[in-house]
């Protein structure tokens, strides 16, 4: 979210709740905290709020985060790829050597 979306964010807490209290300092410490939400998800989340709210929300009653790349499923991803790009023989030869190490570990 932009700084302008966030104070249009601000903007639109106020015009819901005219007994919503902006001032210059509060308005300092939430832009930041807006900026790192998702524009069109915050609005929906403060439309859908204000429709059985009659006070004004927390910010945390409206936040919206965008998703969070998940690192481990792109890693699992290029993996399955990579793997792809082996060679059937060198998947045999593994497994080949994979059941040969699994018997002996079982016999210590």
């Amino acid at each position: 979210m932009t700084r302008d979306e966030a104070i249009d964010v601000l903007e639109s807490i106020a015009a819901l709740y005219p007994n919503f209290e902006m001032t210059e300092r509060k308005g300092n410490l939430l832009i930041p905290v807006l900026m790192k939400m998702d524009y069109q998800g915050l609005l929906k989340q403060l439309s859908d709020y204000a429709a059985s709210n009659p006070f004004p929300p927390t910010i945390a009653a409206i936040a919206d985060y965008p998703p969070e790349d998940n690192v481990y499923l792109t890693r699992m991803k290029r993996w399955k790829e990579e793997a792809g790009n082996v060679p059937l023989e060198v998947k045999q030869r593994f497994r080949v050597q994979m059941k040969t190490l699994i018997k002996e570990k079982a016999k210590s």
